[in-house]
């Protein structure tokens, strides 16, 4: 889901938070879940991922960012997945029916 080297160079960046909201929403725009993008991120650090040039700020812009992918932040931080239109089941259609003529 994620590029190893876009989610680097992201937590190195000299704005983090920005980078990695970028990385994040291209993901969900791409149609990844909320969950599924969180548990990406939690593998990469899980895994012993390690960038020697990550400063303090940026290990806390990558943990804030799987934060907000669960939705523990304000609303302004949360992320957002993409919403698809389900189509109609043939069977709401046939009960809508149903009550027009009752």
């Amino acid at each position: 889901m994620f590029n190893a080297d876009q989610v680097r160079s992201a937590v190195i960046s000299t704005n983090p938070w920005v980078e990695l909201r970028t990385i994040v929403e291209s993901a969900l725009d791409q149609g990844a879940t909320l969950l599924g993008a969180r548990q990406a991120l939690i593998e990469f650090e899980n895994s012993g991922w390690i960038v020697e040039e990550l400063s303090v700020t940026g290990y806390e812009a990558f943990r804030d960012t799987i934060d907000n992918l669960a939705g523990m932040c304000s609303d302004e931080h949360k992320f957002r997945e993409q919403i698809t239109s389900a189509p109609a089941r043939n069977s709401d259609v046939s009960n809508r029916t149903s009550l027009k003529s009752a």
